[in-house]
């Protein structure tokens, strides 16, 4: 069974900001003012799309983006300083490499804390990087100025800091903005826009109060948005049930009639009879719950922040051992436990009744063990930091890569002798023979797959940047298509229904 949240993600970030902005905005006045803003965003924006970066925020004058290779942001953030320059304004930006936290749409960890620390030290039209950055772009052509040693605020340690070697720039360049036809226009779109919406609102409202007698006859809407685990068929857009759970759902496993999530935001695991759609807290299980699992009267509950496992009683929910054991994925196959560790790149098999570890699989080189499956006889590893996947030998201990041509594959699920698995940074999902380890599939799906369930029939996957849940067949092809209530999380099957766990932003 396959848990998202928790993982960790090797990426870039990139910071900005116009500097001088509130001297500046009270210069311009409130009219002026924001029509420099909107044509320095359009021209930020423009640099991302170019260099292939994705904006996570915007707050006032800055942007907040993410990067696959640290190279494409040093050169979007030294275009920003060149395309601002261009309008008039100055500009600062900071670069820095290192393990983001997805949730939802957002990201965080220590690695943003450290590039947003890196911006407060820029000056005007300067582009500072972590030593990180400096040693990974080395050899792409970039030269740098030595910008000593620093302690940045809130992060422990000492960091580093270098600056961009960036042309001069000349003064005196006029500020460009909106021009006030463009200004006008726009607000002619709007007004139209806002009557059209009206007319609309006011239809609505008239057939709503035609049929509000009928609808008191009706039962009430089935449970919809965050914080919730909806179910999904083939049949259709719609969920066929919901079920309210605690903050944060973070990841789903299906047992005897009953389905479990790990609530990260609230710190509970909730058990939910799949009859009556009676949900239990249950508290016991760690600060921030990441992942769970279960098989026949056992559930292991995972907290990859303060490297605990948990085993519980499935009926009673009483806790039955505490281990200090970190765990990236957990997966119970064959009456036995295993966890994958992607901080000591191994994989532990513990006793699920005893607690007593009865094999250690080490993976031999730097994988990032991020997700695990049993098929053929054989574990499946999802391993970002090693090409991809790997086929693990659980009696020889013996290790295999499958060549797959896809990189940071974070995902992995398994029905009968088929592995599918999700890339959430290539937007791509594969399926893999089992029996042959040759790749069947290997098909592009929404933004940002986070997490994949293998049924009889194919899979579903869902995408967290675009909210959707998508079916597969066994050939790849798409068969449905669904927007969903909020951001998806997690994702289970049981048999060919979809289990989405839907958290807020």
């Amino acid at each position: 069974m396959s848990a998202s949240s928790g993982r960790r993600l090797f990426r870039t970030v990139l910071f900005t900001d116009i500097v001088g902005s509130t001297e500046l905005a009270a210069e311009l006045g409130d009219r002026r003012w924001r029509r420099t803003v909107a044509a320095h965003h359009a021209a930020i924006r423009a640099e991302l799309k170019r260099h292939h970066g994705r904006e996570v925020d915007t707050a006032g004058d800055g942007f907040f983006a993410v990067f696959e290779s640290p190279t494409d942001a040093v050169r979007c953030a030294a275009a920003a300083v060149a395309a601002a320059h261009a309008l008039g304004l100055r500009i600062r930006a900071a670069v820095h490499t290192g393990e983001l936290e997805p949730a939802g749409g957002k990201y965080g960890g220590i690695a943003v804390h450290i590039g947003a620390r890196l911006l407060a030290l820029a000056g005007a039209q300067e582009v500072l990087v972590s030593g990180t950055v400096r040693e990974l772009v080395a050899g792409s052509g970039h030269a740098f100025d030595d910008r000593g040693i620093h302690q940045l605020k809130g992060v422990p340690g000492e960091w580093h800091v270098h600056a961009l070697a960036l042309p001069r720039f000349e003064d005196g360049v006029p500020l460009v903005s909106v021009d006030d036809e463009q200004l006008r226009a726009f607000a002619a779109r709007r007004q139209r826009l806002v009557v059209a919406a009206l007319l609309i609102l006011v239809g609505l409202l008239a057939a709503g109060l035609a049929s509000v007698f009928l609808l008191l006859d009706q039962p009430p809407p089935p449970v919809r948005g965050p914080n919730s685990i909806a179910l999904y068929d083939a049949g259709g857009s719609a969920p066929v049930r919901a079920f309210a759970v605690d903050r944060g759902p973070s990841a789903i496993a299906v047992g005897d009639g009953t389905y479990w999530t790990a609530n990260i935001d609230a710190g509970t695991v909730s058990r939910i009879d799949a009859r009556s759609g009676h949900a239990t807290s249950l508290g016991q299980t760690g600060t921030r719950p990441t992942l769970v699992a279960i098989a026949g009267d056992r559930v292991g509950v995972a907290d990859r922040y303060s490297s605990r496992l948990t085993l519980l009683d499935a009926t009673a929910g009483t806790v039955i051992l505490s281990l200090p054991l970190h765990a990236s994925s957990l997966l119970f196959a064959e009456s036995q436990l295993w966890l994958a560790d992607d901080i000591q790149d191994r994989l532990v098999r513990l006793d699920p009744t005893s607690g007593a570890q009865l094999a250690e699989i080490s993976l031999g080189r730097t994988a990032g063990a991020a997700d695990v499956v049993l098929a053929a006889d054989h574990l499946w590893v999802a391993a970002p930091r090693a090409g991809g996947l790997l086929r693990v030998d659980p009696s020889a201990g013996t290790t295999v890569d499958i060549q797959l041509g896809i990189a940071d594959v974070r995902a992995v699920s398994a029905y009968a002798d088929n592995v599918w698995l999700a890339s959430p940074g290539l937007d791509r999902v594969a399926r893999v023979d089992a029996a042959s380890g040759r790749v069947a599939v290997n098909a592009e799906v929404c933004d940002t797959p986070v997490d994949i369930a293998a049924t009889p029939s194919g899979a579903w996957v869902v995408c967290a940047l675009d909210r959707q849940l998508w079916r597969l067949d066994l050939a790849g092809t798409v068969t449905l298509k669904i927007t969903l209530d909020a951001v998806p999380s997690a994702l289970a099957a049981d048999g060919e229904l979809a289990l989405v766990a839907l958290r807020a932003d």
